[in-house]
């Protein structure tokens, strides 16, 4: 592929963006979150860029989830802290 040949394939739909596009990769460190929400949560922040121009295609969300026992406020374990969240 050439430099020349980019506009054909942007208009062709073959590549969706051009090279100044942002494609955002958003991450959340979360501790584990029910199932339903997860695509909520990622509805929403797609909504957010989405708002500001950027196609929805462009955008990544990555969940990472981590056991509250993983997680510590103050020297105590969030498992401990948080015991009605304990899965």
């Amino acid at each position: 592929m050439t430099v020349q040949s980019m506009p054909n394939l942007i208009k062709s739909g073959l590549i969706l963006f051009d090279e100044v596009s942002s494609m955002p990769i958003v991450t959340i460190e979360s501790w584990p979150l029910d199932k339903e929400k997860k695509p909520v949560i990622m509805r929403k922040i797609t909504e957010a860029f989405t708002d500001v121009g950027i196609p929805a295609e462009a955008v990544t969300v990555i969940i990472h989830e981590t056991g509250l026992d993983n997680f510590g406020t103050a020297g105590e374990q969030h498992s401990v802290r948080f015991k009605d969240m304990n899965k």
